[in-house]
């Protein structure tokens, strides 16, 4: 958290206490306030509450292209910004143009058992 601006560090405190009164296991708050930690890092300066829909594109975009994060890692990433804008900043309909692409369901054999 040392490494984020005065600005956001609020932010974060908040994202945390809101995942912990939403009941989010230790380990799912941990990663998600890594994750968010990355993103509120490489605002520097900026105001994580006035970050547009642009901002968080290319955000994304540097996740994916520059820095070749795995799918597990961005879903983990895209959940924890879209988590801190619906939940904290209330941004409505902000993400419905970053939903991603949906994840194979494993089923469960029944010749296995």
């Amino acid at each position: 958290m040392a490494k984020i601006n005065a600005i956001n560090k609020p932010h974060l405190k908040r994202f945390i206490e809101k995942l912990q009164l939403k009941g989010y296991s230790t380990n799912t708050v941990k990663t998600y306030q890594n994750e968010l930690s990355q993103f509120l890092f490489l605002l520097k300066n900026r105001d994580a509450f006035i970050c547009d829909e642009n901002t968080v594109r290319n955000y994304f975009l540097y996740c994916i292209n520059e820095l070749k994060l795995s799918e597990n890692t961005m879903h983990s990433r895209m959940n924890a910004v879209k988590f801190f804008l619906k939940k904290c900043y209330i941004a409505k309909n902000f993400f419905l143009k970053f939903t991603g692409k949906k994840r194979k369901k494993v089923t469960k054999s029944n010749s296995c058992q």
